[in-house]
């Protein structure tokens, strides 16, 4: 049986590279014919700040799936002068929120402006580990031969909160 899984999200361009980002889009040469990763960007919309990309599409049940579908949108990533992005997953497993950064932007080691172009992309903030962990155990068992998606990602360190007030 198939089951829907909805995926969606957008991502947050760097100022005044909207229309850069969108030529790499529209040329970019790695998506899959039909399935998994295909083109399901929107053109640049300008807001109230940043543009931004969105992009939502409908798979055959994606969530086993998911961390390829990560992997494969953090490498466009990489050719994208943006600063982050939001990915969402409807599925038959639960509803679920991915944070991505570039590296330097996610160590606070690049300058404001400085372009985010080919930095490496990883995961700033995901599902809690329970709930992440069981959609690990659901890709990693629909492919016994091997699956290593989910080790190829990168996954940022969580922040360690900002000191507050010392308590008296």
């Amino acid at each position: 049986m198939s089951i829907q899984t909805v995926i969606g999200g957008y991502i947050l361009c760097s100022d005044h590279k909207a229309r850069f980002n969108r030529r790499v889009i529209d040329h970019y040469s790695d998506y899959d014919d039909g399935y998994l990763f295909t083109n399901i960007f929107s053109s640049v919309r300008q807001q109230y700040f940043l543009p931004i990309i969105s992009f939502t599409a409908s798979y055959k049940n994606l969530d086993y799936e998911i961390y390829e579908w990560l992997f494969k949108f953090c490498r466009l990533l990489h050719h994208l002068d943006a600063l982050e992005a939001f990915v969402y997953l409807d599925g038959f497993t639960g509803f679920y929120r991915w944070r991505l950064e570039p590296r330097d932007r996610y160590l606070g080691v690049s300058a404001p402006g400085q372009s985010q172009l080919y930095q490496e992309w990883g995961i700033a903030d995901s599902p809690p580990p329970e709930t992440e962990h069981h959609l690990m155990e659901l890709a990693i068992r629909d492919h016994p031969s091997g699956y290593d998606y989910p080790q190829r990602l990168i996954r940022f360190p969580p922040r360690s909160p900002a000191p507050g007030p010392a308590s008296e």
